[in-house]
């Protein structure tokens, strides 16, 4: 009896030992995984559907603290996935708004946009001049009445699972050199099932405001959008 605290003291310290081996394990892992070079790399480069046009579409960036974000003109509605850091971002009036790692906010195509790394940062940029499925555009519909009768606040929604895990792989993708078209469009349309079916209808409201809320520009977007559908199963 007398050696149980001793013991307990013994399986307390095994225990840490394990999570810190584990966690230092993980990150050796996750950095040998981005060393991995993509295969056949000339091959994607040459298809006529790599993506060159960077305003939509997405990105992966890294900023330095003091480094500016700079989004200016915008060309496109842009959704920030913050992964790491911290960032002031002011947009159409709000200035030096704090943002921090999983949180996500979408700036509207025109804004008056600044932003700032107050850290250094990394982040993923999704830009989109329309909305490319069916059952997304029909799914966005449902929140034009609720957003033109509440105030916008320019605020973050949380980056959870299973955004957490999509943004994971994303990013592994590109910083390998994945650059094709056809994973653009596959990871736009998979985000808003993600939206769809993981956050709630507060959420979706707080996120997509700034382009619902707006009616005239809202119909443009829709209006355009289904123009540039190929087929009416999209």
């Amino acid at each position: 009896q007398k050696s149980s605290p001793n013991i307990l003291l013994r399986i307390i310290l095994l225990c840490i030992f394990a999570i810190t081996w584990l966690k230092s394990n993980n990150t050796i892992m996750a950095e040998q995984e981005l060393l991995h070079d993509l295969l056949y790399l000339n091959d994607h480069l040459t298809c006529r559907n790599y993506k060159m046009n960077m305003d939509g579409g997405f990105r992966y960036k890294e900023f330095a603290a003091g480094e500016k974000i700079d989004l200016d003109p915008v060309k496109s509605n842009y959704i920030f996935f913050f992964l790491e850091g911290d960032y002031s971002i002011s947009c159409n009036g709000v200035k030096g708004v704090r943002f921090t790692r999983n949180q996500m906010i979408l700036i509207p195509r025109d804004a008056d946009f600044h932003g700032v790394a107050l850290t250094g940062c990394k982040v993923v940029i999704m830009g989109f001049d329309e909305i490319q499925s069916g059952c997304d555009r029909f799914f966005l519909t449902e929140y034009e009445e609720y957003c033109a009768n509440v105030k916008y606040e320019f605020k973050p929604v949380p980056i959870r699972y299973p955004l957490t895990e999509y943004l994971h792989l994303l990013v592994y993708c590109l910083r390998n050199g994945m650059n094709c078209m056809h994973l653009h469009e596959i990871k736009h349309r998979e985000f808003f099932i993600y939206m769809r079916g993981f956050y709630s209808f507060e959420e979706v409201a707080d996120m997509f405001h700034p382009i619902v809320g707006g009616a005239m520009d809202f119909r443009e977007l829709m209006v355009r959008t289904q123009k540039s559908s190929k087929n009416v199963e999209d």
